[in-house]
């Protein structure tokens, strides 16, 4: 997948598997899904702008539609630059989230 030659890339399962790997290690951007188990996206980003602001610049969502009444509403107030929606061009996401790392100094947030 493009992913692994652009990217070295860490999976999660959930928000709450994702925000455990945040807290020991240190990452450059952060892309999840908005409709996951236990812990949504939005929780997710949440916890990264409390714990991680340096890194709210690279978070990115993406999304097949949420349908939760709550998802709808955060999504309203979400950039909309960092909002990918499925199917997407997995092109134009790797250059989005590249440009992204590299305004954000290259680096990782500094955890």
């Amino acid at each position: 997948m493009l992913w692994e030659t652009c990217f070295d890339v860490e999976e999660a399962i959930d928000g709450a598997e994702a925000i455990v790997k945040l807290e020991t290690s240190t990452f450059a951007a952060v892309l999840t899904d908005l409709t996951m188990p236990n812990v949504d996206g939005a929780a997710l980003l949440a916890w990264i702008a409390t714990n991680r602001p340096s890194l709210v610049s690279c978070t990115f969502v993406i999304t097949g539609g949420a349908t939760k009444p709550t998802l709808m509403e955060w999504l309203a107030t979400f950039d909309r630059r960092r909002l990918f929606v499925k199917p997407c061009d997995s092109d134009a996401m790797a250059t989005t989230i590249t440009a992204a790392i590299q305004q954000n100094g290259g680096g990782g947030d500094g955890a």
